[in-house]
């Protein structure tokens, strides 16, 4: 009727439902199921990447202890079987413990981590990998260019690339869709993009090299894919809070600056920082230094985003209850 306000209909943030009595949270619409879906944890995401980092750091005991002892270096077919397993297993595993302890706990993991875990492998592969290493040579100019170019390089392209293809997959895929409906999605793709991408990244590497020695070829690789999960966490992180609440218009951009320099950074330190020097007038070469770093990082990088998370979602259903009391 004339001079009536007529409220115009909302839609759910998640399914796109229209809603005749629309929930609000963080200056968005949800339905009942969804509100009460984004806050809820995925401990499945938690166990299975806790156990590959251990895993890893079991890894890099045994590389060590292997490098001290072995009477002499792996070579042909028994160094390419190792760096080859070495580049994928992880990978396989943490998908492996994923879905596992998701059926254990009847947990629902969205059959897009498969998705997106094999389209960011292809993407490393068919696009990252050849626009990095053939089109542009950024290794070699690294290699014979100065130190502070190094630094900059390292970050500005290698980072800023790296960062921007894995935001890129899980951005454009899964995080405007009804499969990404709880804050911590964002981990669970993110690090799903994250696995496919540098499990192909390194064995494509190894592929190249014919395998890589047993100390440092495969320290190296571990160091690479503590760069690109440390990013991949952080990547996570923003997504999923951005997804469920209207932030500031710079968050997502601070979010991928943040990976892009923690993602250079670690690249950077696990090559410039194994460079050692020896005595006044020589130097030599360890993995150690740049590894730690890296193993550092990631392990801040993972108990700073459980930490966060589990504190948003805490406030969030304690603010939701009080909302359905009122």
């Amino acid at each position: 009727m004339a001079g009536m306000n007529i409220k115009p209909l909302v839609h759910c943030a998640i399914c796109g439902r229209p809603l005749r009595q629309p929930k609000e949270y963080g200056q968005r619409y949800y339905c009942q199921d969804h509100l009460a879906a984004f806050a809820q944890d995925i401990p499945p995401v938690w166990q299975a990447s806790a156990w590959m980092f251990g895993f890893l750091l079991l890894t890099i005991l045994g590389i060590g202890i292997a490098g001290q002892f072995l009477p002499r270096e792996p070579q042909g077919t028994i160094r390419f079987i190792i760096s080859a397993s070495l580049s994928v297993l992880p990978a396989l595993g943490w998908l492996f413990f994923v879905y596992r302890s998701a059926a254990r706990t009847r947990t629902e993991i969205p059959n897009l981590v498969l998705v997106v875990f094999t389209l960011a492998a292809l993407v490393a592969a068919a696009i990252v990998r050849p626009f990095l290493y053939s089109l542009i040579n950024l290794d070699d100019w690294l290699t014979s260019t100065t130190p502070s170019n190094r630094f900059l390089g390292s970050i500005l392209i290698g980072g800023a690339i790296h960062a921007f293809v894995l935001y890129t997959l899980v951005r454009y895929t899964v995080w405007q869709t009804p499969a990404f409906t709880r804050r911590v999605d964002g981990v669970l793709y993110g690090l799903a993009a994250a696995w496919g991408y540098t499990s192909a990244l390194n064995f494509l590497f190894v592929l190249d090299q014919g395998g890589v020695t047993l100390l440092n070829g495969s320290l190296r690789l571990i160091t690479q894919t503590g760069a690109y999960l440390s990013a991949s966490l952080i990547i996570g992180y923003f997504l999923g809070r951005n997804r469920f609440e209207n932030l500031p218009f710079f968050y997502l951009g601070l979010g991928f600056v943040l990976a892009a320099t923690v993602n250079g950074l670690l690249l950077y330190a696990g090559s410039e920082l194994n460079n050692i020097q020896l005595s006044f007038d020589q130097s030599g070469f360890s993995p150690w230094p740049g590894l730690v770093v890296v193993t550092l990082v990631l392990a801040l990088s993972f108990g700073a985003v459980y930490g966060l998370f589990r504190r948003h979602n805490a406030l969030t259903k304690a603010r939701i209850e009080q909302m359905l009391n009122e």
